[in-house]
């Protein structure tokens, strides 16, 4: 796993091969305020955690947030100052504010063509509802 610089990782539980760019947060903290309804000030057991889960190899571009609670799956990759509010499937690539799949990545890091084959490493993938496996790809003719 590799965490860049400022990044704030509040709790998540981050997978091998996982990157965690510079500047990421991964939230816990589902109601974050300073008192309690009573006017006290908050402590440890006035809040339930909600960490952040990252699947293997996934990364997390620069600048984005994760909300607690989420799950990034395997190979997933968060473009640059990407805002997830929900589960993401593995290999899945989200953009935005909130952030919305725009399509899928193979575990090389490359983003995959309309059939779902990497040009990069040729790596083929099947799509199964909302889950991506990857399948053996036979050699070109």
């Amino acid at each position: 796993m590799k965490i860049g610089n400022y990044a704030g990782v509040f709790g998540a539980s981050v997978a091998d091969e996982a990157v965690i760019s510079p500047g990421v947060l991964l939230l816990e903290d589902p109601a974050p305020r300073a008192t309690t309804p009573e006017g006290r000030r908050k402590g440890p057991d006035d809040w339930t955690r909600h960490p952040v889960t990252i699947g293997t190899g996934a990364t997390i571009e620069a600048g984005a947030a994760v909300a607690p609670g989420v799950t990034v799956g395997a190979h997933a990759l968060v473009a640059v100052s990407a805002v997830v509010l929900r589960d993401m499937p593995a290999h899945g690539l989200v953009i935005g504010n909130p952030a919305r799949q725009v399509g899928w990545v193979c575990r090389c890091d490359q983003t995959l063509d309309p059939v779902l084959h990497c040009t990069t490493c040729q790596r083929g993938y099947r799509r199964d509802g909302d889950e991506l496996t990857e399948h053996q790809v036979p050699p070109p003719e």
